[in-house]
């Protein structure tokens, strides 16, 4: 439907007062009230419907939900837009919307002030280099890093794990020669204060990589553990 089509539909529906439920999601009227602490719109295709009403819940909201929803490049940026407000969000998961490396980056944008962020799950789509203003934004906060082998890729943000965010390298493999040095590039220009764990084992480092990590190892005063096996 597209951000135009839901324009329309959502200025309808503010005319028939007796809907309770659309596309199944039972909190259609709680999220248009407002004041809501989790909003779960998983596989309803409502995000954008409900970017116009996520503020209401502003003050409130604390876990939202947006997966699945087929998200086209202006829906994610409509969706974007409207999470500025959520001081208080500590989970966003918009994974398998098929979100490209544009619309990632704008979502990276939007979630730098959210400080109180600590799960964000964007995996199920390669968002291809969007990926790296995503770790930009989380790498600050994180205390442990773990990058596999098949391009999974976990933060856990804060001291004592208040959160794990997950996400994907592009097509579902590990670091290479350049990845790996855009890993080392982001750990040496924003050294993480609470890092006490990376683990980056059975990845292709070359030597180059290998030493731009070093180097970036060596502001890491907090870490205990590191694995490069592989």
């Amino acid at each position: 439907m597209g951000v135009a089509g839901w324009a329309a539909v959502t200025d309808a529906l503010e005319r028939v007062t007796s809907l309770t439920s659309l596309n199944g999601c039972g909190q259609y009227n709680a999220i248009r009230a407002g004041g809501l602490a989790e909003m779960n719109l998983g596989w309803t295709e409502l995000g954008v419907w409900a970017a116009r009403f996520l503020e209401r819940s502003a003050s409130t909201l604390t876990k939202l939900d947006v997966s699945n929803n087929g998200l086209d490049p202006a829906s994610a940026t409509a969706l974007a837009s409207a999470l500025a407000p959520l001081t208080l969000l500590t989970s966003l998961d918009i994974s398998n919307n098929g979100l490209g490396p544009a619309s990632a980056t704008t979502f990276a944008s939007v979630l730098a002030p959210l400080t109180s962020l600590t799960s964000l799950d964007i995996r199920g789509q390669d968002v291809g280099d969007g990926i790296w203003p995503i770790i930009a934004v989380l790498l600050p906060r994180a205390a442990i890093l773990q990058v596999e082998s098949n391009g999974d890729v976990s933060v856990v943000i804060g001291e004592g794990g208040k959160g794990t965010s997950r996400m994907q390298l592009s097509g579902e493999k590990g670091l290479g020669p350049d990845s790996g040095k855009r890993l080392a590039d982001l750990l040496q220009l924003a050294p993480p204060p609470l890092l006490s764990r990376l683990s980056l084992s059975n990845n292709r480092l070359d030597p180059a990589s290998a030493t731009a990590l070093a180097t970036a190892l060596a502001p890491l005063t907090s870490i205990t553990s590191l694995d490069i096996r592989g």
